[in-house]
């Protein structure tokens, strides 16, 4: 039975730490656990209580489609179909979260004055989903090519893998630096869309600042 820690910004387990110094891909941590308290700011998910939800949800989601089926049978003359399924829950399971929350069954659950609950139903094409970009500096990276992909300011990426050896100072691997000088220097000379590949990791200075100058700015491998 694992337990991992929780990557809170993107809803799943943290996968950037190693518990490899010698292996860069990053991976799953195992919290090892024992009798001591886990302080609360050390969030964590683990087998067990994944294997109770799916448990809960294997009983109770179909009685709750059947029950949704009547009603809609009894007042729209049809069955229900799976993306409205799918839309009333999104649209009611983010409710749990809320401090207002009437139903009498939840109760006594504790309320999460930091973070909300944000589901959304998405066609299985992603590629039709735009992503929009804050007025920041974005980095897109990969891992083992694309099996992992994240879209990173500077800042989320080193708080994201400052446990690892990514931003190790002795790491300069990074077209003859270190990544986190690698970064500053796409950065300060606007040099997009030029790739920088370090064992299984792939980086790529996608989105600059709008209010950034720089010493010369180079679009799509050095073409200006």
């Amino acid at each position: 039975m694992g337990w991992w820690p929780l990557n809170i910004r993107t809803g799943g387990i943290n996968w950037g730490k190693s518990n490899n110094d010698d292996n860069k891909m990053p991976g799953i941590v195992n919290v090892v656990a024992t009798n001591a308290p886990l302080p609360d700011s050390e969030l964590v998910w683990g087998d067990g209580p994944a294997d109770i939800v799916d448990k809960w949800m294997e009983d109770e989601m179909k009685p709750l489609f059947d029950k949704l089926n009547v009603e809609f049978i009894d007042e729209m003359g049809r069955e229900m179909g799976a993306l409205e399924f799918l839309s009333g829950l999104a649209f009611s399971l983010p409710g749990i979260c809320h401090p207002d929350y009437s139903s009498s069954y939840l109760k006594g659950l504790p309320i999460c004055e930091t973070h909300s609950l944000d589901i959304q139903v998405l066609p299985e094409d992603r590629k039709r989903v735009a992503i929009k970009l804050a007025d920041e500096h974005y980095f897109l990276c990969s891992w083992n090519g694309t099996e992992i992909v994240e879209i990173h300011t500077k800042e989320s990426l080193y708080e994201e893998y400052n446990g690892t050896n990514l931003f190790d100072d002795s790491e300069l691997d990074w077209n003859d630096t270190t990544l986190d000088k690698w970064m500053d220097d796409m950065i300060a000379t606007g040099t997009l869309n030029e790739p920088c590949t370090n064992d299984n990791m792939t980086i790529i200075y996608i989105k600059i600042k709008s209010d950034t100058d720089h010493d010369k700015k180079k679009i799509c491998n050095g073409r200006t």
